[in-house]
């Protein structure tokens, strides 16, 4: 399992090319906390694994991070 950055390509083709499952998600679907941007509208940060279910389980856990930090930023938002 590995989490990648997508401005053109960067998870979906080289996880093609080796023969694992690669997601681009949603743009904020997952946080971008710690990567130097490129461009706000192209950046998008995934998971890459063997198996879709190996990327489903880290797609949940990268989602699970961003609620419960922006629970903590904003203690009266329900998600």
């Amino acid at each position: 399992m590995a989490v990648g950055a997508d401005q053109g390509g960067s998870i979906r083709n080289p996880s093609s090319r080796c023969g694992i499952v690669g997601l681009k998600p949603t743009l904020g679907l997952v946080p971008y906390t710690g990567i130097f941007p490129m461009e706000f509208t192209l950046d998008h940060v995934g998971p890459m694994a063997r198996t879709v279910y190996d990327v489903a389980l880290l797609l949940e856990v990268c989602m699970f991070f961003q609620i419960n930090t922006l629970s903590s930023q904003f203690p009266g938002l329900l998600f």
